[in-house]
C-alpha cells in the first residue's frame, strides 16, 4: 500500500493532475491516511504534519501540508459521528 500510495503521489503531482489536486487527490489520500493509521492524526495541524513526515510517503511540502491540512477536517468529522 505505501509504495501505491507514494507511485499514485509522484504521478499526480509530477504527471500534470495539477489542475485538480485539491478536489480528489487530497481528500482521498487524506481519508486513507487517516482510516490506515488512525491513532496517528490529530485535530493539531502540526501533529499532522510531524506524523505524515514520520511516515515518511510524501516528499513535496505543499502537497504534505494540504493532506495534513485536509486531514483535520476528517479527524473532526469522525469525532462527530
Amino acid at each position: 500500500m505505501h509504495r501505491y500510495l507514494l507511485y499514485e503521489i509522484r504521478i499526480k503531482v509530477n504527471g500534470g493532475y495539477t489542475g485538480r489536486i485539491r478536489g480528489k487527490f487530497i481528500k482521498n489520500t487524506a481519508k486513507r491516511l487517516v482510516n490506515d493509521y488512525p491513532d496517528k492524526f490529530s485535530l493539531n495541524f502540526s501533529e499532522n504534519k510531524k506524523a505524515l513526515d514520520e511516515l515518511n510517503l510524501i516528499d513535496d511540502k505543499p502537497i504534505r501540508n494540504k493532506i495534513a491540512g485536509y486531514i483535520v477536517s476528517v479527524v473532526e468529522k469522525k469525532k462527530v459521528k
